[in-house]
């Protein structure tokens, strides 16, 4: 696979497919109340809108082309009237009381601030993600951690997240020079968000690990996990709910040029 040094902006589509994970995760959602659930769903212009103005210098790239119905990266947006995931929720799973929405705050906290509420947060998440069995959960924070502060990320829905990788993926540091990675590389992403009152709390946990060649051709052998903040596993590539999760590989396949891995805005990257 020939490594391109430059990548086409997607932004617009990447926004989009954050809006579709974000409706995947609160589907899954136990905990959403009442009064969550009787909030009144945005109008599809709003989300499109908002999708198309989250902007990322280094994480964009040409999207392939998909039969899928509703690839979140093809030609069926998953926020149109077609097969919008959002439109018919009485609380719309990709606004304010959605799990994986994004913190309307009127201000950002500072890196420093980003940081202490993560490290206040990090050793339970681990145990609590670890429960999951799934690999890499119990000791990804043993890893290497490539951004040096939380940081947001707009397709997993706006929440704070942070970037390990395991030994076998070291070369995921080199970023966009990173090539292929080698089977038995695991990536994690952990996530976070802060209310408006300064409280923070976690998110899911999102893994992606490098399979035996044939495992998922289409998707560059990647497996695709996403682990609930209580540690239960919602889906897994070939797995436990395989259908739900894949809207991961469909947003992952517009990277497929940089062996479907997307990457951190520049000024989060540790040297």
């Amino acid at each position: 696979m020939k490594i391109r040094s430059k990548m086409k902006s997607t932004s617009a589509l990447l926004g989009v497919a954050g809006l579709t994970m974000a409706a995947m995760v609160f589907a899954a959602d136990p905990g959403a109340s009442s009064e969550q659930k009787g909030v009144e769903s945005a109008s599809v212009e709003a989300q499109v809108a908002g999708a198309r103005a989250a902007t990322s210098d280094n994480m964009e790239a040409k999207p392939k082309a998909s039969t899928g119905a509703c690839n979140p990266c093809g030609g069926c947006n998953p926020c149109a009237a077609a097969c919008n995931p959002c439109a018919a929720s009485a609380c719309n799973p990709c606004g304010g009381c959605s799990p994986c929405a994004g913190n309307a705050e009127p201000g950002e906290p500072s890196g420093e601030e980003l940081r202490a509420a993560y490290n206040g947060l990090k050793a339970s998440m681990q145990a609590s993600y670890g429960t999951s069995g799934e690999n890499g959960a119990s000791e990804y924070q043993e890893w290497q951690i490539f951004n040096t502060q939380p940081y947001r990320s707009a397709t997993h829905g706006g929440r704070l997240v942070n970037n390990y990788a395991n030994a076998t993926a070291a070369a995921y540091g080199q970023f966009e020079e990173a090539g292929i990675l080698p089977v038995g590389s695991i990536l994690a992403k952990d996530s976070l968000k802060i209310s408006a009152g300064g409280k923070a709390t976690p998110g899911p946990l999102f893994l992606m690990e490098k399979m035996d060649a044939g495992f998922d051709p289409e998707n560059g052998d990647w497996k695709y996990s996403l682990i609930m903040p209580n540690g239960t596993t919602w889906g897994v590539t070939g797995g436990k709910n395989s259908k739900g999760i894949k809207f991961c590989s469909d947003c992952h396949i517009a990277a497929e040029d940089f062996d479907y891995l997307f990457f951190m805005p520049g000024e989060y990257r540790k040297e």
